[in-house]
């Protein structure tokens, strides 16, 4: 018994590349109507309308009786529909009608769609249905575990003569994944480690140089720890508002920029996305239209600006810090991209920050970490729980896609934080609002 698939045009006009994906897959003549009405709409709604265009245009010499195509391991099926009028009516007509057919009669016969009305008809019409999840859920990925150790272990770990120390037995780890060392159920104090791969452990420091900013927490130790490793390109972070991700972001770029120069500049962005009803167009240049949509940026720097510069431990020099607050004097060493704008781009020797990318699409995603050029490191924070693009959910976005598909990768690494340290009624805020 085999899988078939029939296709909704929600799930086509998500991701295009369904078409092609192994096995049987029906995609009723309704659906086909649609794409071509979809491809003059703006953003991934007409891209991947083209894009099914486009590649179906390629197959017609390759369809057989008329209304089937094989590509590889996979057949699409053309299905004609019957004069319902509307468009749900249709798709469950052609899934009843591939269930009847002798060629699929003993095959498991599935609506796939990102409609929650048409999945709620298909259940009241006794048709199996299901959402096309292709990124899914990030729960299970953490970025870090507690690891019990033996007592051999923990003396092993405890020397501290050695940057990197060998552990056996631990396969299970992912590369870059962070432990925090237990022994006989308690945390032992001080030994966090990074796993690089085949049992070898990096020692994580615990007093990181982050302009004066110190981590409060285990998670901050361990986000820090990735920030400032040159040999991790890409680095996402998921956390509620006041967990510290982009403060810590921003002050591992004003380190690694104007301390350390590691990277020649700072590239600041996030999806131009307002929270509540939109003011509107703003005025001006496009550093004049940024100012208002980095602000959030401003009050971090001007926090790591006070810190840098209290009781004499100056980091930073105030007037370094004050430049970074104005985009025109400090556009040779910090610029603000609009996303808009970062198609065919290739940004090298540069620390990038893109912040609040929940809101961005998987589409938009994809480009802009394939704009990351040599000698670059991408950072991308946000909050799955706080979605403002109405189009995603936090099982499908721009984050979550970048977590699921580049975890275990040797120039990856991610950090959930759960804690808030922003101020107590943050803290609490959190977990009465978002349940956690």
């Amino acid at each position: 018994m085999s899988k078939v698939n029939v296709l909704d045009t929600s799930v086509i006009l998500h991701n295009w590349a369904v078409l092609k994906e192994r096995g049987i897959n029906i995609v009723p003549q309704c659906a086909l109507d649609e794409i071509e009405k979809f491809q003059s709409e703006p953003g991934d709604v007409g891209d991947n309308a083209r894009n099914a265009s486009y590649w179906l245009s390629k197959q017609l010499e390759k369809i057989e009786y008329g209304n089937t195509i094989n590509v590889d391991d996979s057949t699409l099926v053309f299905w004609k529909d019957n004069e319902e009028k509307s468009h749900d009516a249709k798709v469950l007509y052609t899934v009843n009608e591939v269930k009847k057919d002798k060629h699929f009669f003993n095959d498991d016969v599935v609506l796939l769609t990102k409609s929650v009305a048409l999945r709620v008809k298909a259940k009241s019409d006794g048709i199996l249905s299901d959402d096309y999840d292709d990124v899914g859920l990030v729960e299970e990925i953490n970025g870090w575990r507690y690891l019990e150790v033996t007592e051999e272990e923990l003396q092993t770990l405890s020397s501290g003569r050695e940057e990197i120390v060998h552990l056996s037995g631990h396969d299970d780890l992912a590369k870059n994944e962070y432990v925090v060392c237990t022994y006989d159920d308690e945390i032992c104090s001080g030994l966090v480690f990074r796993h690089i791969g085949y049992g070898d452990f990096v020692v994580v420091d615990f007093k990181p140089h982050l302009c004066g900013i110190v981590p409060k927490n285990l998670e901050q130790v361990m986000l820090a720890n990735s920030l400032l490793d040159k040999d991790i390109p890409l680095v996402t972070t998921i956390g509620s508002a006041g967990s510290g991700k982009t403060l810590l972001a921003i002050a591992a770029a004003i380190q690694q920029v104007l301390c350390k120069h590691v990277y020649n500049k700072i590239i600041i962005t996030r999806p131009i996305m307002p929270v509540g009803r939109d003011i509107g167009f703003l005025p001006g240049t496009v550093n004049e239209k940024m100012e208002e949509w980095i602000i959030p940026f401003k009050n971090n720097i001007e926090y790591i600006r006070d810190i840098s510069t209290q009781k004499g431990r100056e980091k930073v020099s105030k007037e370094k810090m004050d430049m970074l607050l104005n985009l025109n004097q400090c556009k040779d060493v910090m610029e603000v991209l609009p996303i808009t704008y970062i198609r065919g781009s290739s940004i090298s020797n540069a620390f990038i920050i893109v912040d609040e990318s929940q809101n961005a699409t998987p589409s938009e995603m994809k480009t802009i970490i394939t704009r990351v050029g040599e000698g670059s490191k991408l950072v991308l924070t946000g909050d799955v729980d706080q979605i403002d693009n109405k189009f995603l959910s936090r099982e499908c976005n721009g984050l979550t896609m970048a977590v699921k598909k580049f975890w275990n990768n040797a120039e990856y690494s991610h950090i959930t934080m759960k804690n808030v340290e922003r101020s107590e009624l943050a803290e609490l805020a959190t977990r009465i609002l978002f349940n956690q």
